[in-house]
């Protein structure tokens, strides 16, 4: 395969999610731990009350890690009242999705280190079963896009939901900019939720496209 041309617009693309994404982890990173925390409950509590979580039964989370807002409560919370909790797991290129019913004994370190639902027990489910999805990032702008870290896999999960399944993604403000720069097949977010409170983006790009894949 030919390396990409310098004057090619999707090579220039992947340089500025590049440098912006250098640039937002290393922000993010030299936040002061104690105040993620709080502004991590902050979220959560944020979250639970959102309408679209109100008629949920089965939900996607997602294991933090690293510098990431912290939505363990949240999650716990859900399997206390018997929302279906599930969790992201790497297969290969993409995620796999399978339900966990303790957050503790059915997790284990996966790719990068990552908590994900342990191979030996998890049972695999379609992506369309669920009914509203929670999702971090690297960064997010005012119209819902989101920044990933890089590999597409959240964007290729997200793409398999049903159509009305709610996204909602979830960072701190400082990981929000103006505009992000993004291609034809990045998903985007109906529902952003800082320390700040909850804003729901117009033009955010909904419903989604189904079978969008990043290159």
């Amino acid at each position: 395969m030919s390396e990409p041309h310098p004057t090619d617009p999707a090579a220039g693309l992947a340089e500025r999610k590049t440098a912006l994404r250098r640039e937002l982890l290393a922000i993010r990173a030299r936040l002061d731990p104690a105040w993620r925390a709080g502004a991590s409950a902050t979220i959560v509590a944020t979250v639970a009350a959102l309408p679209e979580l109100a008629e949920a039964r089965a939900a996607l989370g997602y294991a933090a890690t690293g510098s990431e807002v912290n939505i363990d409560a949240l999650l716990r919370t859900w399997l206390v009242n018997h929302v279906a909790l599930h969790l992201p797991f790497v297969a290969g290129d993409d995620l796999g999705v399978a339900p966990v019913g303790d957050l503790d004994a059915d997790c284990v370190p996966g790719w990068g280190g990552v908590r994900e639902p342990d191979p030996q027990r998890r049972r695999p489910v379609d992506p369309s079963v669920l009914d509203v999805a929670l999702v971090p990032g690297v960064g997010f702008d005012g119209h819902g896009r989101r920044l990933g870290y890089g590999g597409g896999h959240f964007d290729r999960l997200l793409a398999r939901l049903a159509p009305s399944t709610p996204v909602i993604g979830v960072a701190f403000a400082t990981q929000v900019v103006e505009q992000l720069p993004v291609g034809e097949h990045d998903q985007s977010v109906r529902v952003l939720v800082t320390e700040q409170g909850p804003q729901r983006p117009a033009g955010s790009g909904w419903p989604r496209q189904r079978g969008d894949r990043e290159r």
